[in-house]
């Protein structure tokens, strides 16, 4: 039996067109929270019409007027409390992971809309109390799971949508990392603000993508292990970034590579890995391999690459063949502007989000049940 390698013709439909959103007739006024990554979502607000970033708050005050001085935003504030009283229509929350509930309930109260960057809270408790909240509120909590906004991830997922595959019954995820801790003895590595390490930084993105392509499937039970060995040594931080004078001494009270198997009600299972250091050839493996019925896919971005990063096997009369489908792209717009436009069209349309506050708090559950899998050796029911 032989593999044939085809370009498919026709390229699948590109979803690109929720950055033409028409403007209503007032401006809908957005605030941000944090000066760090919400800097991406600033720049996708900025992108359509209609869209005014009015404010950004954080305890880093010069920070925060700096990001304000580089995009225009005419209002700073140390206290997101103090913004909010402007009145806003939507939210963005981008700081440590500890405060994401309070910021979100809080801005759902005073009437905003709410995009918050994952994971959604450092536990599937306070993952509840935010859902609850967009619920009384009727207003629209959405994650910030940017992976699935790649070009890769959007025709996959349209192809998956088209019956390519047929039922996914087995998956396999990872972003496993060779030197890549972030802040080590920072707000990444200190459980009390982060909730865990890679698990929660970088799993989270995986096991969304994944889920998201298999239909989020209900988890029934998982069994979870984790690894501290790099962090506590010292070893294995980012090569950029803040470092610590005595990287032994920083905090580092997280894991440094976590692994998980998911069972779910429908019979499909997956394996999930993720890690911040590691002994492995690639600085970034990022991969989410999928088993169907009647076709796989691979989603594969070594060091972030993702040119011919997805390949679909099937069976074309009895013979197998990898398909590489043709993959648009546009020039000037990445992941965090289709996001964000996401997140502007369900606001203006009343359509719910593409990542429901719902979808988030499954995660955190999941995270929540293998982190305790972790601890005590056991399967653990979700």
């Amino acid at each position: 039996m032989w593999v044939a390698r085809l370009q498919l013709c026709k390229p699948a439909a590109y979803t690109s067109s929720i950055m033409t959103i028409a403007p209503t007739t007032a401006p809908l006024r957005v605030g941000v929270c944090g000066s760090g990554i919400t800097v991406f979502h600033i720049a996708g607000y900025q992108k359509i019409p209609g869209v005014e970033v009015v404010a950004i708050a954080g305890p880093d005050v010069e920070r925060c007027r700096a990001v304000a001085a580089q995009y225009g935003i005419p209002q700073v504030f140390a206290d997101y409390r103090d913004m909010l009283a402007l009145g806003l229509d939507a939210v963005s929350i981008g700081v440590p992971n500890t405060f994401h509930a309070q910021m979100a309930i809080d801005a759902l109260a005073a009437g905003c809309h709410v995009l918050c960057e994952k994971p959604l809270a450092i536990n599937a408790a306070d993952a509840e109390r935010m859902v609850a909240a967009a619920r009384r509120g009727d207003k629209i909590l959405m994650v910030a799971f940017s992976r699935r906004y790649i070009p890769n991830a959007i025709v996959l997922k349209q192809l998956i949508d088209e019956g390519v595959l047929g039922p996914i019954y087995y998956a396999r995820a990872g972003w496993t990392r060779r030197s890549g801790i972030p802040g080590l003895g920072g707000w990444f590595t200190t459980r009390a603000l982060a909730g865990g390490g890679p698990l929660i930084d970088l799993g989270v993105h995986m096991l969304d993508l994944a889920l998201y392509m298999m239909g989020y499937p209900r988890p029934v039970s998982v069994n979870g292990a984790t690894y501290a060995e790099f962090g506590p040594r010292g070893k294995g931080a980012m090569a950029y970034g803040t470092r610590p004078a005595d990287p032994a001494q920083a905090i580092f009270d997280v894991e440094d590579f976590a692994t998980g198997f998911i069972r779910f009600e429908n019979g499909a299972t997956l394996v999930l890995e993720a890690s911040w250091a590691g002994y492995q050839p690639l600085g970034d493996d990022i991969y989410l391999q999928l088993y169907g019925r009647t076709g796989g896919a691979r989603l594969a971005m070594p060091n972030f690459r993702e040119e011919h990063s997805l390949r679909l096997t099937t069976e074309m009369g009895g013979t197998l063949v990898d398909v590489v489908p043709a993959v648009p792209q546009e020039k000037g717009i990445n992941e965090y502007d289709r996001e964000i436009a996401a997140f502007v069209q369900s606001i203006r349309t009343g359509v719910p989000p593409p990542a429901t506050a719902e979808q988030g708090l499954t995660v955190m559950r999941i995270i929540d049940a293998l982190y305790r899998s972790a601890a005590t050796g056991q399967e653990v029911r979700v």
